[in-house]
């Protein structure tokens, strides 16, 4: 097993937000297993609970499991505590019926909604099941309305690769008992609108039209959000290869029963093309009635419009250049439409490595975030590690957005 310290990442190191890390997890065999769906939360005690599936060749896609790793010492070092019945699985700390940690997932791939309870983040519980079918999600955020928390899921119906993907939202009031399936409503799933014309005209480098349908738009791995008291999820768009567009569903209905996704539109969004994360810093300064900045972590793109084959014959994954995950970015919005970048977190040279699909967690002045990486392993998608990354003072790094309206005569 090869050890990959920070110093070893073959990156220009200077103006990145936190270009050294602690591993939290590495593949025993990084060419046929891969690490992926980091998650972090963090415990009333302080304690640090790390989530990430294990996939890959190596293994019956059965097989295919949550392990949890849990630090006491503020992230510094950390211990695996064992494998949880999960997969895709996304952390909530309760304070309520029953308090302690839950993790909200899949039983496997593209398997039953679950739900895992723990008091402390090393004892889980059985799964208990909130949806039967075919169902997908990622370790994206949670948020609570009115006292009632929401949950992004897509069900999955049959299809190619990446498409039939149809996002719905999970709910429950945060003082049920959580454990207890028919506490939970789920909103009707929504279907993908199409895509518009122009998300396919002249992106690929001639000759080089990949062979994909042209049903293969989709949308997956929503983040939902409460912006100005209402309930949103942003989903990434894979279209076409083009890089940097959302897609945004609004709640509808005045009680679980009758509540529905609507889809409202495309919009421009950095990193839109790969898993994003998105909170909202309700402890830091009051920009919006309902709290702080909404952050973002998410992958640039840097040429999606070169020839993909020369990439694809050094062992690049995928067919499009758009799948670049090398880059990892923090943004900041004020309203959680239009956003301005803070920095890079994290880099590599090389294309076939990544720091990628990342979990966001506000940690008093700092922000921590835990990253699906490939530094040395098989390509930027099948990786091997599972990093931390610590941006001290974060909320720095944000300009003053608000408005300031002159006053009459001024």
């Amino acid at each position: 097993m090869t050890r990959v310290e920070p110093i070893q990442i073959a990156q220009a190191r200077a103006g990145l937000l936190a270009p050294d890390f602690v591993v939290v997890a590495e593949s025993p065999d990084p060419e046929r297993i891969y690490l992926g769906s980091p998650a972090l939360a963090k415990l009333p005690g302080g304690r640090l609970v790390a989530t990430y599936d294990t996939f890959g060749k190596a293994m019956p896609r059965e097989q295919w499991r949550c392990h949890v790793a849990v630090s006491d010492d503020d992230g510094r070092t950390w211990r695996e505590t064992g494998t949880v019945e999960n997969f895709w699985a996304s952390p909530y700390v309760s304070a309520g019926y029953r308090a302690g940690m839950y993790l909200i997932g899949c039983r496997g791939s593209y398997a039953d909604a679950v739900i895992c309870y723990s008091p402390e983040g090393e004892r889980w519980s059985a799964p208990a099941t909130l949806l039967v079918g075919r169902y997908a999600t990622a370790p994206t955020p949670l948020v609570v309305r009115q006292g009632r928390l929401y949950k992004a899921m897509e069900e999955r119906s049959a299809g190619g690769f990446r498409v039939g993907f149809r996002p719905l939202l999970l709910s429950a009031a945060i003082d049920d008992d959580l454990m207890d399936a028919t506490v939970w409503s789920s909103t009707p799933p929504l279907g993908y609108p199409g895509d518009p014309d122009k998300f396919r005209f002249g992106l690929y480098h001639p000759g080089s039209e990949p062979p994909w349908p042209a049903e293969s738009g989709s949308w997956l791995e929503g983040n939902p959000m409460l912006v100005r008291a209402q309930v949103k999820v942003v989903l990434r768009v894979e279209s076409g290869g083009i890089p940097n567009v959302a897609a945004v569903c609004t709640l509808v209905g005045d009680s679980p029963g009758n509540q529905r996704l609507e889809f409202e539109s495309f919009v421009p969004w950095p990193g839109g093309q790969c898993k994003f994360f998105v909170l909202q810093d309700t402890a830091g300064a009051d920009a919006l009635q309902s709290g702080g900045y909404y952050w973002m972590a998410a992958n640039a793109v840097t040429d999606h419009l070169q020839d993909p084959r020369p990439l694809a014959a050094r062992g690049f994954a995928g067919v499009r250049p758009s799948n670049e995950r090398r880059i990892l970015n923090l943004c900041y919005s004020l309203d959680a439409y239009n956003w301005f970048s803070a920095g890079t977190v994290a880099m590599s040279k090389d294309p076939l490595e990544a720091f990628n699909y990342p979990s966001l967690l506000v940690d008093g002045a700092e922000l921590l975030v835990l990253s699906r990486t490939s530094l040395g392993g098989k390509n930027q998608h099948d990786t091997s590690l599972i990093t931390l990354h610590r941006i001290p003072a974060f909320r720095s790094l944000a300009l003053d957005l608000r408005p300031r309206l002159r006053k009459h005569g001024e």
